[in-house]
């Protein structure tokens, strides 16, 4: 892992770090692009590629990019509602049961957390929310599966009040997959279909013969399904563009550095181009964690990609204080930000840009990863500096409703005409003041 020690340096080090188009495309990216297309297009022309087939020819390209990306040929791609409810009945009651608890405080959470229509009389003017009518949902798959995903996308957009949930995923024939189904079930996914990559965010956003097009696309993926999700902003909906995962642990010298390392790698082994970030104010503890990585790496499945991302996008950041660990924390804006310290609370109100923050050493970021409630799907890279998490809002739309009645609008005519006349548009000052003339301005009713 690097060190950076001060903290000069490490904002100087976040400052140029860059945005989530900085990300450095691994030499095997390269390879397979140069192998499945026969050039060395960039990832992001290879992804422009793919949706302008994928609209002109439908299926037949969502089948040929299949088999030409990923080997495999697609006949029938929906998965069953039968299916799905067979895979669920088919799993141990215990894990049955994980995925109903985890349903169940995902919607609770959403449904706490939606936005409620309101109108003011006095004002005249209130707010209708409305959920979106057909939404679709991406889950990675390859080389693990996401049911989690499933349930933190799919519950929440259903405790919105979404109509119908369309549902992408590339999944394999195993037994991971069959925990997905299951997921998708509980859920209450009305449509799934078994493609990934591209190719599946392009069929839900312009639609095919066997694939509908969605008002919405959320969930996470990799560079592919990121930069699909990024060309296509502005036709159809987009929850946000998603990079590598990062975690931050922000420790004082009481923090325990097993847990600290086994929260690092806990992200770390998502994917080689993770980001396991510790903040500290002790050297001490740095050492320590950095030792635990070691002995906890050589007992892990993925060790291979959990090393690489260590290696690769590891960083202690070594300041005086917690104050400056705060100031690295906002400034880093990360994923997920854990506060292993005394006293949590206190630190909490100077977060200010955090994807989801998870106080003292108990709440561990792998609760949120499952089943604490709140969505996992979070912005990255930075990015919550500005955005949001994936939660019950990002399903619903809003419009303002205005009534005025009679008083207000004699209260609002001379001004209004009076802007509308400095930008020397007449028609507007008319149609304001054309209202002095005539008494029934409240007609509607309330």
């Amino acid at each position: 892992m690097r060190i950076i020690c001060g903290l000069e340096d490490a904002s100087s080090y976040i400052a140029n770090r860059g945005g989530i188009d900085s990300i450095e495309v691994p030499e095997s990216i390269k390879e397979g692009i140069r192998r499945i297309f026969g050039s060395n297009k960039s990832p992001i022309d290879v992804v422009a590629q793919i949706l302008e087939e994928v609209k002109l020819r439908g299926d037949s390209a969502v089948r040929e990019f299949s088999l030409r990306i990923d080997g495999i040929e697609q006949r029938n791609v929906e998965i069953s509602a039968k299916e799905m409810k067979f895979a669920y009945e088919s799993l141990a009651e215990g894990l049955k049961d994980a995925i109903k608890l985890s349903s169940k405080r995902i919607s609770d959470f959403a449904k706490m957390s939606l936005p409620k229509s309101w109108y003011d009389e006095t004002l005249g003017l209130g707010e209708t929310v409305v959920p979106l009518e057909r939404v679709g949902i991406y889950v990675p798959g390859g080389t693990a599966a996401y049911p989690s995903t499933v349930l933190m996308t799919a519950v929440t957009a259903k405790a919105a009040g979404v109509s119908e949930v369309v549902m992408c995923s590339p999944l394999s024939n195993g037994v991971e997959s069959q925990v997905t189904l299951a997921a998708a079930y509980v859920a209450g996914v009305d449509r799934l279909f078994n493609i990934g990559g591209a190719q599946a965010i392009a069929a839900m956003a312009y639609g095919t013969e066997s694939i509908p097009s969605v008002h919405k696309i959320c969930g996470p993926g990799n560079i592919f399904v990121s930069l699909a999700k990024k060309l296509l902003f502005g036709f159809v909906g987009i929850d946000g563009i998603f990079g590598p995962t990062e975690t931050m642990v922000m420790a004082d010298e009481n923090a325990d550095p097993r847990i600290c390392a086994a929260d690092l790698l806990a992200q770390a082994e998502h994917d080689i181009l993770a980001s396991p970030v510790l903040v500290t104010n002790s050297e001490k503890l740095a050492d320590q964690v950095k030792q635990e990585l070691r002995t906890q790496l050589a007992s892990l499945e993925r060790r291979d990609i959990a090393s690489a991302a260590i290696s690769g996008q590891g960083i202690v950041f070594i300041v005086d204080d917690l104050d400056e660990a705060t100031q690295v924390a906002n400034l880093f804006a990360p994923e997920h930000l854990t506060l292993m310290v005394n006293d949590p609370w206190r630190i909490k109100p100077q977060i200010r840009h955090a994807g989801a923050v998870f106080l003292g050493d108990g709440s561990g970021e792998v609760f949120g990863d499952y089943i604490a409630g709140p969505s996992h799907t979070i912005p990255t890279h930075g990015t919550a500096r500005f955005s949001s998490y994936l939660g019950s809002d990002q399903f619903v739309k809003r419009f303002p409703v205005m009534f005025l009645n009679e008083s207000v609008v004699s209260s609002l005519i001379d001004p209004t005409a009076m802007l509308a006349r400095s930008e020397g548009l007449t028609a507007h000052a008319r149609a304001v003041e054309y209202r002095k003339e005539t008494r029934n301005t409240s007609r509607g009713g309330k």
